[in-house]
């Protein structure tokens, strides 16, 4: 996020324990950076508004970077969020496409 130029330093540890207010500021400031005319609504006071602001963002991304959201993952906002896929868990050396570019 640092070589995007978001403002704010963020840590792994931020992301221990749920935090969804940091990952909708985040998400917040990502779209504005795709579509600056992209209006929002950033209240997430409640847990339909989070899931209104969640599904809102995701049609952002989705029409203008063509980038699925898993937002039930996005919604829990821990530390695991990013593991949905098992690619995520084995080193790269490990990985099928890698092996048969070595050979």
């Amino acid at each position: 996020m640092r070589s995007l130029g978001y403002p704010r330093i963020i840590s792994v540890e931020n992301f221990r324990n749920p935090n969804f207010e940091l990952v909708a500021d985040c998400l917040d400031w990502l779209v504005q950076r795709f579509d600056e005319s992209a209006d929002i609504d950033d209240d997430i006071s409640t847990e339909q508004d989070r899931v209104t602001f969640l599904k809102n963002v995701s049609k952002v991304f989705m029409s203008k970077a063509r980038v699925k959201l898993n937002i039930k993952r996005l919604y829990a906002a821990d530390g695991y969020a990013h593991a949905s896929h098992p690619s995520h868990h084995r080193p790269l050396s490990n990985h099928p496409a890698t092996k048969s570019q070595i050979r």
